[in-house]
Formats: C-alpha cells, sequence, structure tokens
C-alpha cells in the first residue's frame, strides 16, 4: 500500500472531522491494519500508527497507544513525533518532558513544535520565551501545510499582548489572524472594537464571522450584546448554540436570562449542568444569585451548595446581588450578565 496516501488520507481525516464531513472509514481501516502487522516499521509509520490511534483515525483512539508509537518514533529523530510526544506531556501537564521533546523537534525547524512551545510557555507564565516561539511562527509565509498553525500562534501572539497591556502589537496580530479566517483571533479583535474603540458595528461583524464557525466566545459575546440591546430573542439564540457546545457561561447566562424572563423551568435546567460544569466558569460568575434562586425555588440544599460556593471564592470586583464583574485582560474576562457597556470574552 501506498504510504503517502496513508498519510494523506490520515490528515485529511484529522482535518476534515473538525467540519463533520470523513473520508473512506473503511478504507482507512485496511490501510491502518496493514502498516499495523508490518514486522519492520520505520519512523515514519511508527507516526502515523501514534495519530491514528490519538485521533481514532481507522481504529479507537487509545492515548496509551498512541504514546507508544510516537515514543518509537521519536526515538528514530523523527521531527513529528517529537512534537506528538511534546504535546502528549503537555496534556499530562508534564512540563519537564514536554519542553525536552518539543525542543528536541525545534531543532529540526518544525513550524509546530515551535508553535507548541509558544502554547508551554505561555501556560507556564514565561512569557518572553512564549514570545520568542511565538514570533517565530508568526513571521513566517502561510503556505498550505502551515497555514493554520501560523494563524494559530497569531492568534495567541494577540492574547499575550494583551495580556501585558500591550495593546497595539495584540491588535497587529489579532488581525493579521483574523484576516487568514481563526476564530479565536476574530472574537478577540472584536473584544478590542467593543471594550476599547467603543466600535458596535465592527464588533457584531467580526462576533458573527467567529462565531459561524463555531467559537463559543463569540457565540455568547453576541447573546451577551443582544441581551444588553434587550432582544432576548437573540440572546437566547447565541447562548443556547454555546451551551450545546457545553460552555458553562452560555449555560449560566441562559439560567440568568430564563430567571429574568421568569422562565423557572428552564432556569433551573441551566443552572443544574452547572453542577458538573462549574470549573469551566468565569471565575467573576455571581454564585449567591443562583443560590437565590434555588432559595425561591424552595431546594434549600441545592441553594446552600451555591452559597457555600460564594462563600468560598475570593472575589475581585463588584457585586450588587444581580451580578459580579471585574477588569482584567480578555484572556479571562467575565461573562457579564445585564452589566450596561460591559467587557466581553475575549
Amino acid at each position: 500500500m501506498d504510504l503517502d496516501k496513508f498519510e494523506q488520507d490520515v490528515l485529511n481525516k484529522y482535518l476534515k472531522t473538525f467540519k463533520n464531513e470523513y473520508t473512506d472509514d473503511d478504507l482507512l481501516r485496511k490501510y491502518f491494519n496493514y502498516y499495523l502487522d508490518l514486522p519492520d516499521k520505520d519512523d515514519k509509520i511508527e507516526y502515523l500508527l501514534g495519530r491514528c490511534y490519538f485521533n481514532g483515525i481507522g481504529t479507537e483512539i487509545s492515548l496509551e497507544k498512541a504514546e507508544e508509537y510516537f515514543l518509537r518514533s521519536a526515538s528514530q529523530n523523527n521531527y513529528k513525533a517529537q512534537s506528538s510526544v511534546g504535546a502528549l506531556y503537555y496534556v499530562q501537564k508534564d512540563y519537564k518532558k514536554a519542553e525536552e521533546y518539543l525542543l528536541k523537534s525545534v531543532k529540526q525547524n518544525y513550524v509546530c513544535a515551535q508553535y507548541n512551545l509558544g502554547v508551554l510557555y505561555n501556560e507556564i507564565k514565561e512569557f518572553k520565551k512564549a514570545e520568542n516561539f511565538l514570533l517565530k511562527v508568526s513571521d513566517q509565509n502561510q503556505d498550505n501545510d502551515n497555514k493554520s498553525v501560523i494563524t494559530d500562534a497569531q492568534s495567541l501572539l494577540g492574547r499575550l499582548y494583551f495580556k501585558c497591556k500591550d495593546y497595539a502589537n495584540a491588535r497587529k496580530w489579532f488581525l493579521k489572524a483574523a484576516e487568514g479566517g481563526d476564530a479565536k483571533a476574530q472574537n478577540g479583535l472584536a473584544a478590542m472594537y467593543y471594550n476599547i474603540d467603543k466600535n458596535f458595528s465592527e464588533t457584531e461583524k467580526l462576533l458573527l464571522k467567529s462565531a459561524n464557525q463555531n467559537e463559543v466566545l463569540a457565540q455568547n459575546n453576541l447573546g451577551l450584546i443582544h441581551e444588553i440591546n434587550k432582544d432576548y430573542v437573540k440572546a437566547e439564540e447565541w447562548y443556547l448554540k454555546a451551551a450545546e457546545l457545553g460552555d458553562a457561561n452560555a449555560q449560566y447566562n441562559l439560567g440568568c436570562l430564563y430567571e429574568f424572563l421568569k422562565t423557572h423551568d428552564k432556569a433551573a435546567y441551566y443552572f443544574k449542568l452547572l453542577e458538573n460544569n462549574y470549573e469551566g466558569l468565569n471565575s467573576s460568575i455571581d454564585e449567591k444569585r443562583v443560590g437565590n434562586f434555588y432559595k425561591i425555588q424552595q431546594d434549600f440544599v441545592q441553594a446552600e451548595v451555591w452559597y457555600a460556593k460564594f462563600n468560598n471564592k475570593k472575589f475581585i470586583g463588584q457585586s450588587d446581588g444581580r451580578y459580579t464583574y471585574t477588569i482584567s485582560h480578555p484572556v479571562s474576562h467575565p461573562i457579564c450578565h445585564l452589566v450596561p457597556n460591559p467587557f466581553i470574552s475575549l
């Protein structure tokens, strides 16, 4: 069987999964089983088998098997496998091992490893190192193979610079990534238009572009804007899109919206979802409000649970009993429910 064809089919399957399109699964299984059964496998085959296990292409997902095959390939100095091993260790929060393997791949000038190192250093708050690697990626000429990772790097650079209050560079990189179609950058640029420029028409245009790519932050932000404008039908529509994708903040906002509209059964449904999704909530949501809702509904057990969350949280910002909000960098901007002229999430 043609190894290059297998590689291309694996790549196509990986990319199209995000668009809900699929290549021939039966053919991929035949390819996978053929190469799995080969007695002698080179580094490229080991890497592709790792990708198959990692993404569930031609087989079931197995992170344990993925790591096994990536490590075999990486030991043969395959730079893609080294980057993949680094990414796996990053997900496992073993940042030292992640850095070790990513640096090996970077020595072979692999652009994905450079980006992954930027992500790693940003996560562990070594921002100068993050900036260095992200700039290396972002300044490269885009081609079909690297376009996605370059726009991702540009988008992350925008968030990094915004976090450091370097708004000029934040805008520069958000704009580049947004022009490349990056949904997170479109949402980020929209946040700058809204929060800084007060350019509300451009805000909505960018949020729509982002939201139509299923970016939950943008969908939630559109709901927020429509709710502020008292268009509750559109607010509900966009909150629902994000909530159905599992976004906790949209679920919270829906609960608050339905409570405000006195549709208490729906409010109860979305507040109930938060019991298993609390870690995904922004730090500035108002737990006391949820507790008050349950108290009015005479569910005193859940009321006490949410009052306890309220009392245990370190409060930053302002609260009037209806909402809580802070003004901070946009990576962790709160969802401001019924607040005039809020900061929208980036």
